[in-house]
């Protein structure tokens, strides 16, 4: 890959992370009744399409998407992250490591920005928000491996 590219692609992982960013602490500075209302309507949307398939989910319990959003935008995160790695060759462990205290300051701060907005923190959010991240960096950086094995294969 030609340094030019390279460099279009950092411009654009940099701007996706910052939209990241962006949408996991707005979300969080949002009073809790307007965080509710945002949920409760994504659920009541994924409720009608999911009674189409026949399946069926209670339009008034939450719990479970908001967790599962916090584990996917932190996952979206790890990933981003990861492939930043990849795409600057910095793909070592040293790399990791920084990329996993960089999503545990993000899930910490994370938190904080809940106590701001008077919506309360939980630890095993953090944890939560933390695994997501995990996940996402482990999931790209497999498929960057594996990827890199097969077009070594190629050659």
């Amino acid at each position: 890959m030609s340094a030019v590219i390279r460099k279009r692609w950092n411009i654009v992982l940099v701007l996706l992370l910052v939209l990241t960013l962006a949408f996991i602490w707005g979300n969080s500075l949002l009073p809790r009744t307007e965080s509710q209302e945002i949920s409760r309507g994504l659920l009541a949307e994924l409720c009608a399409a999911l009674e189409h398939v026949g399946m069926h989910l209670d339009p008034q319990n939450d719990h479970w998407l908001r967790k599962l959003a916090h584990f996917g935008e932190f996952g979206l995160l790890g990933a981003e992250l990861c492939t930043l790695l990849f795409l600057n060759r910095r793909a070592r462990p040293q790399g990791f490591v920084n990329c996993a205290f960089a999503g545990l300051a993000v899930a910490v701060t994370d938190e904080a920005l809940q106590l701001i907005s008077n919506r309360g923190s939980q630890v095993q959010d953090v944890l939560l928000d933390f695994a997501g991240f995990l996940a996402g960096l482990l999931l790209c950086g497999l498929v960057w491996m594996l990827g890199s094995k097969s077009r070594e294969q190629k050659i």
